[in-house]
């Protein structure tokens, strides 16, 4: 019988790796629905280990399980999030791991790891598709104030997070309130909190987060140490950008809009945010979306040479400037850009873009223009494409898909998918190789 993957039982296996690596851990946070879909992070807290340690650890158990690991957001000094895949014919599916030691917020430090993990328990025994799923978990009141610090730092506490921190305040209110008192001196404070538990008050709770906040920032202080390996974080994360940027090309009929809605959507878990753009960043004016696709992309005569040239002044502009102002600072956010077409898109079909001039130069000009970190080329036959789209005839056809293969010869990252194949063979193709360049992505940075 074929095994049916699921996050949780990715979870129940990295937890046993961990124990049988002799690695102690538990896991913070909310469990409770462990056992049947993770459908956020799983906030795991471990004895104090190097950086690279830590990537090694989570590179071995990858490896060992047919796992993808495709991304690493080292989001505080401490702290590490985690993305891995799992790729079968019919299933794809993953796990976010948001591993920490000490707790940090800002390079300031709330909780050492040492006294998270000094009463740790295991949790109670769930089956999953006859799995036993186990787990190290905090104390109830170590697990109430990191939760509490967690939600207090984003200022923002839901129903549900509220419920989780109620149960655990009834079931140790003397140590939760104890644990309280280290970080929030002002009685007031405490009684705020303390009010909100015992009364049933999420909503006074939630109004008093922000001055809760100010005040708990106010007791923790910058070390030197601290300050200095915080800023070499986020020059790191300038230098080495956890976002990726895809261009998919084509012609008309190969499915670009198909693959590429199904792809970010698949592959949203590794990024904090997806963005998607049409042809170019479009940075001197405001796009007003998607207007459609053209019907008709030979029908308009061709520029001057003048006007054609300027054209390409435009461009280079556009593209430069773009990739300073749009594309970059949201790689650096973890966002998943994708272009639908790129400039490079005019030297396969100048009458597309009315240009009429020297097509050496217009080659010269790509060879300025930022690249992506990947390109991804549809190719189908000219009668497949026919068959899809005609709205250049078949001749046209012909000669653009083997002007996109002379293309993708000539670029570096690029990869040919068979876009002849069904919609889903080729979405599964598109996704492999995404996540497969994100991997050798991780290794090349971290191992």
């Amino acid at each position: 019988m074929h095994y049916k993957y699921s996050n949780t039982s990715i979870f129940n296996i990295f937890t046993r790796f961990l124990e049988d690596e002799g690695i102690k851990y538990c896991i913070v946070g909310n469990t409770s629905e462990f056992s049947y879909n993770i459908e956020g992070d799983v906030d795991i807290v471990i004895e104090s280990r190097p950086a690279k340690e830590i990537n090694k650890i989570i590179s071995f158990f990858s490896d060992n399980n047919e796992l993808c690991l495709v991304q690493m957001l080292q989001h505080e000094q401490c702290a590490y999030y985690f993305v891995l895949f799992k790729q079968n014919d019919s299933q794809l599916i993953n796990i976010k791991l948001d591993i920490c030691s000490d707790y940090l917020r800002n390079g300031k430090k709330f909780l050492k790891s040492d006294e998270i993990l000094s009463s740790i328990t295991k949790a109670k025994n769930v089956q999953e598709n006859h799995i036993e799923i186990e787990f190290f978990v905090p104390s109830t009141e170590m697990n109430f104030i990191y939760y509490l610090l967690k939600k207090t730092d984003k200022k923002s506490i839901n129903q549900k997070q509220y419920l989780f921190l109620k149960k655990l305040w009834n079931e140790e209110p003397e140590s939760c309130l104890n644990q309280i008192k280290r970080f929030w001196q002002s009685p007031y404070d405490q009684g705020v909190i303390s009010t909100a538990f015992e009364t049933n008050n999420q909503a006074t709770l939630q109004k008093k987060l922000p001055h809760l906040k100010d005040q708990l920032h106010r007791t923790l202080r910058y070390t030197s140490k601290n300050l200095t390996n915080e800023i070499f974080r986020l020059l790191k994360r300038i230098c080495q950008p956890t976002g990726l940027f895809v261009v998919i090309m084509g012609p008309d009929g190969s499915g670009k809009s198909t693959v590429i809605n199904a792809v970010r959507k698949d592959l949203e878990p590794a990024f904090r945010n997806k963005d998607y753009f049409h042809l170019k960043p479009d940075v001197f004016k405001r796009s007003k979306g998607n207007a459609g696709p053209v019907l008709n992309p030979h029908n308009e005569p061709p520029r001057t040479p003048l006007m054609s040239y300027l054209k390409l002044l435009y461009f280079l502009t556009d593209y430069v400037f773009g990739y300073f102002i749009k594309i970059k600072p949201r790689l650096i956010r973890s966002s998943f850009v994708v272009f639908d077409r790129y400039y490079h898109d005019l030297l396969v079909d100048p009458k597309r873009y009315r240009f009429a001039s020297s097509m050496k130069i217009a080659k010269f000009v790509g060879s300025l223009i930022p690249k992506p970190d990947l390109w991804i080329f549809l190719n189908a036959s000219p009668e497949e494409i026919q068959k899809r789209k005609q709205e250049v005839p078949f001749e046209e056809s012909q000669r653009a898909c083997k002007e996109y293969l002379k293309l993708a010869s000539t670029l570096k990252n690029s990869l040919i998918i068979d876009a002849s194949q069904p919609a889903d063979k080729v979405i599964n193709d598109v996704n492999k190789a995404i996540l497969t360049h994100m991997a050798n992505r991780f290794k090349q940075r971290h191992l």
